[in-house]
C-alpha cells in the first residue's frame, strides 16, 4: 500500500529527467551549470570549453564546406 510519503517519492522520481550528454565526449552534464551552445533552436550542453570549442569548430568547418 502506498502512503502519502511514498507517493511523493514516486512522483519526484518521475519528475527527474535524464542528464544531457555532451555531444563530443558523451559525458553526462548538468544543464544548470554546463556550458551550452544553441544551433537551429536546439541547445547543446558541454562538459568543458574544449568540447564546446571542438563542437563549434566542427560546425564552422561544415558550414564552409557547403559554401
Amino acid at each position: 500500500m502506498f502512503t502519502t510519503r511514498t507517493m511523493e517519492a514516486v512522483f519526484e522520481m518521475s519528475e527527474t529527467k535524464s542528464p544531457s550528454l555532451d555531444p563530443i565526449c558523451g559525458m553526462a552534464v548538468d544543464e544548470e551549470s554546463a556550458l551550452h551552445f544553441v544551433r537551429n533552436g536546439k541547445i547543446f550542453y558541454f562538459c568543458s570549453e574544449q568540447c564546446l570549442r571542438a563542437f563549434t569548430d566542427h560546425s564552422v568547418m561544415k558550414s564552409h564546406s557547403h559554401a
